[in-house]
């Protein structure tokens, strides 16, 4: 996989069962949405969500993608917080006069 972004797409249509609230969370167009799931899915070999024209759902290898990848995310979150954390510090050397 080459795009986490993909990823994060995925899960926020996977909470919300939508395109549409998905895209508007992500700050995209519900067809940039729909475009990034069908590549998503055309370079993992498998369907991860059921579209109807109303509604959607995760088919069994959606709800397992998802609870992985939302762990996967949360942890990249969490350690992107840890380094920023650690940056923010106090810097450089104190001096004693």
């Amino acid at each position: 996989m080459k795009d986490l972004n993909s990823l994060k797409v995925f899960v926020r249509v996977a909470q919300y069962l939508s395109f549409k609230y998905a895209a508007a969370n992500l700050g995209l167009t519900p067809s940039a949405v729909s475009k990034t799931i069908t590549r998503l899915e055309s370079e993992l070999g498998v369907v991860l969500l059921q579209r109807t024209t109303r509604s959607v759902g995760l088919t069994e290898e959606g709800q397992l993608f998802f609870k992985n990848c939302k762990q996967i995310l949360g942890e990249i979150d969490q350690a992107e917080n840890l380094l920023n954390r650690a940056i923010s510090g106090p810097h450089g050397r104190l001096g004693f006069t």
